[in-house]
């Protein structure tokens, strides 16, 4: 076990590993390297939460930000969906030169169901990160 330094940021929590063998003193590499009026702890690198998926979602008390986990898995989300849709578009244009409507009309059907997909999911339901971390539409597949 050795200890880090936990701070905030403007994007989330930083997390500082001193390096004592430079001379200095915990305190001393604080003053150094953490910006001042930053909120910092220092912690046992064993608190760290193991599961580093939500790490922007991450408090100074290193417990996570259940609003900004939903944000993050939502993105996630996203982009495999966004993923998916690009490679139905290749399918999609094919159909519609070889002129095979029902699977252009299909393909496009699909299209639309992956685009309604942030419009149906509701994450507010999970109220811990390992059980929202869990779910995963299926029409997105594994």
């Amino acid at each position: 076990m050795s200890e880090v330094v936990v701070f905030e940021t403007d994007i989330g929590i930083g997390v500082l590993v001193p390096v004592l063998s430079c001379g200095l003193s915990t305190e001393e590499i604080i003053e150094k390297d953490i910006p001042h009026g930053c909120k910092y702890r220092v912690v046992n690198d064993s608190d760290l939460p193991e599961d580093d998926v939500f790490r922007s979602a991450w408090t100074i008390d290193l417990t996570v930000d259940m609003n900004k986990a939903r944000e993050i898995w939502m993105q996630n989300i996203r982009d495999a969906r966004d993923e998916k849709l690009n490679a139905l578009d290749f399918g999609w244009m094919r159909a519609m030169e070889m002129g095979e409507t029902e699977t252009a009309t299909s393909i496009a059907l699909e299209k639309q169901k992956l685009r309604d997909l942030p419009k149906e999911i509701n994450l507010n339901q999970f109220e811990k990160s390992d059980d929202l971390k869990g779910y995963w539409p299926d029409i997105l597949g594994g």
